[in-house]
């Protein structure tokens, strides 16, 4: 196995499909919360919305939920293979990753609709608007054009496979946090104290990161009504953090 791999290794050698094989399973906890997590926080929200998903990954799982409030929805992510399994599966591509199931739990199981899958699917692919690129560590974090305020963030075990300090973490947090609209949401996952992750036969940095310094860092970069769920998988604990930035 080779070392710990972090930054630019992202650019090469992250599996899209590995990951996705791994650790997107609809019928395990880890899934199964994060899209409860998001149906019941896009739930409380108004419609009309723009939200961005900071650091997507090669997932579409929050747009199950956001695509029934959002009029405009931004993916993103720093590895290209991630943009392009996203586009793959917008683009309808054969080898795309099946969301079905996923599809399948959030509305039967949370919303408790009859909803087609594909109507769903079609609502998502018609408001995604673009998936870009995204670099947390540079100023724009975000590609040409798209560096605005939005009326959600959303990030999902990004700051810890960035951050290699605890003002690390804290400056990569404010600055994500600057694409919030006053008022508006974040929606943040994260990993409680794991140094890191495996894909397939690679292993991925993880800064550790406790609850109380998640929370604690989300109020001091100006964010008030909070609200977190924590759960374990596999003795790794997870955190959801849903919480209001301050109007200015």
């Amino acid at each position: 196995m080779e070392g710990i791999l972090c930054g630019k290794d992202y650019l090469n050698k992250f599996d899209p499909f590995v990951y996705l094989q791994r650790y997107a399973n609809v019928h395990e906890i880890r899934s199964t919360n994060m899209l409860t997590c998001y149906h019941n926080a896009f739930n409380e929200l108004t419609d009309d919305l723009s939200v961005l998903d900071y650091g997507s990954g090669p997932t579409i799982i929050a747009t199950i939920s956001a695509a029934t409030k959002a009029s405009e929805i931004v993916l993103s992510d720093y590895s290209p293979t991630n943009c392009e399994a996203i586009r793959n599966w917008l683009d309808q591509s054969e080898d795309a990753f099946n969301w079905d199931d996923h599809f399948q739990f959030v509305i039967t199981k949370l919303e408790g609709k009859e909803e087609d899958v594909l109507k769903r699917k079609q609502k998502v692919r018609k408001v995604v608007k673009a998936v870009v690129h995204c670099d947390l560590t540079q100023d724009p974090p975000i590609e040409e054009g798209f560096n605005k305020l939005y009326d959600v963030v959303i990030s999902s075990f990004v700051l810890e496979t960035i951050a290699k300090s605890y003002e690390d973490y804290k400056s990569l947090l404010y600055r994500l946090s600057r694409l919030v609209k006053p008022n508006g949401c974040l929606m943040l996952f994260s990993v409680e104290n794991n140094g890191y992750y495996t894909i397939g036969d690679k292993s991925f940095r993880d800064f550790p990161v406790s609850s109380k310094m998640a929370v604690n860092t989300v109020t001091e970069c100006g964010f008030s009504d909070l609200n977190s769920f924590e759960w374990k998988c596999e003795e790794v604990k997870f955190m959801f953090i849903r919480a209001t930035r301050l109007a200015i």
